[in-house]
């Protein structure tokens, strides 16, 4: 039952390394909610690329840049800012359209992350199937920066075409280890 297990692995570790952001086009939201809905401050559309910094955004008022690097599962967002406004309900970055190269369908799975943020708790960093949220609202930001981790998750059908593959398998390699000569002698 054991090498069930290890096929099984093996079978899906190929699928999640595959899955990577390099390639894929991003869009990086900066903006406030004062409880009417996102308003949007600046935006930028990025195709990331492996082993550079993808997009240097100014804020909305111009006086601020946002640095953002993505990886092959990953990306770090730095600000050099001294404060976030008090009067929102969000006030921070949406990245959005986080969809998987090399596996089509994939979704995030979970998310950590490492920050030198004061006050930036998991309450504040979340997610969807393809967009991560980062809310700043009263922290105090200088220089600080946020590097997420990301997991690949395959799509339902994948994950159950490869599960069945692996079974398939299994039973194949323990019908060739039933020993020969014994075959059809226990027939009455």
């Amino acid at each position: 039952m054991h090498r069930a297990a290890i096929l099984l692995a093996l079978a899906v570790a190929p699928v999640s390394a595959g899955a990577t952001l390099i390639g894929d086009t991003v869009t990086v939201r900066f903006g406030t909610d004062s409880g009417a809905g996102f308003s949007e401050l600046s935006s930028v559309d990025i195709v990331v690329a492996a082993g550079t910094s993808d997009a240097t955004m100014v804020g909305g008022s111009g006086s601020f840049p946002h640095i953002f690097d993505a990886e092959a599962s990953s990306f770090t967002l730095t600000q050099a800012s001294t404060g976030w406004g008090e009067p929102f309900v969000f006030n921070g970055y949406v990245v959005d359209s986080l969809d998987w190269v090399g596996m089509p369908g994939g979704f995030i799975g979970d998310i950590s992350f490492t920050t030198n943020v004061a006050g930036l708790t998991d309450d504040r960093v979340t997610f969807t199937d393809h967009a991560v949220l980062i809310d700043f609202q009263g922290l105090s930001v200088n220089n600080g920066f946020i590097t997420v981790e990301l997991t690949a998750i395959p799509e339902p059908s994948t994950a159950l075409l490869l599960g069945a593959g692996v079974l398939v398998l299994a039973a194949a390699r323990c019908r060739a280890l039933e020993l020969p000569g014994f075959r059809g002698q226990l027939t009455a």
